[in-house]
């Protein structure tokens, strides 16, 4: 009895801290901690928390820069901002423009973070400086941008849960 009211006290714990989930594909879902406040705004979905918020759009490549349609070479764009090896099979004019978002998300080799999953693959950063995370999800048809204001630990939480469905 007494080992069946301690499982059940940790289960509980534990579905307390990550009580939803946000499946943003067929193939990829979130979990994250009941927001204070979830709230629409464009096409971001925003969870705002007591010292912390995040956000989740999907990335449009005809509107990612105003004046410039990545459409195609989308993909390429975002993995060229933490690769940088991978700016090589871009124009110079977008492997410039890749090398500045990498220095406005301070991307350096020591904190970047790749994750693959069988739905896609993941880039990450986090900025000690500005206290902000960014997590691109790359799928086939699709790119997904969360954006993180908080500790490190907290962009940490939420790019370990992002996962397989």
């Amino acid at each position: 009895m007494k080992k069946t009211l301690i499982a059940f006290c940790l289960l509980f714990l534990s579905s307390v801290a990550y009580a939803e989930t946000l499946v943003i594909s067929q193939n990829i879902s979130v979990d994250y901690e009941t927001p204070a406040i979830l709230a629409h705004s464009g096409d971001q979905l925003i969870f705002k928390y007591e010292d912390w918020s995040f956000s989740h759009s999907v990335v449009d490549p005809e509107e990612l820069y105003p004046a410039i349609d990545l459409t195609g070479l989308d993909q390429d764009f975002i993995v060229s901002i933490f690769v940088p090896e991978s700016r090589k099979i871009l124009p110079p004019w977008l492997a410039l423009l890749a090398k500045e978002q990498g220095d406005t998300f301070g991307v350096e080799l020591d904190n970047i973070k790749l994750k693959a999953l069988a739905g896609g693959r993941v880039y990450a950063t986090y900025s000690m400086e500005a206290k902000e995370g960014n997590i691109f999800v790359l799928e086939e048809q699709k790119i997904h941008h969360f954006q993180l204001l908080g500790a490190k630990e907290t962009f940490q939480r939420l790019l370990n849960n992002i996962k397989d469905r």
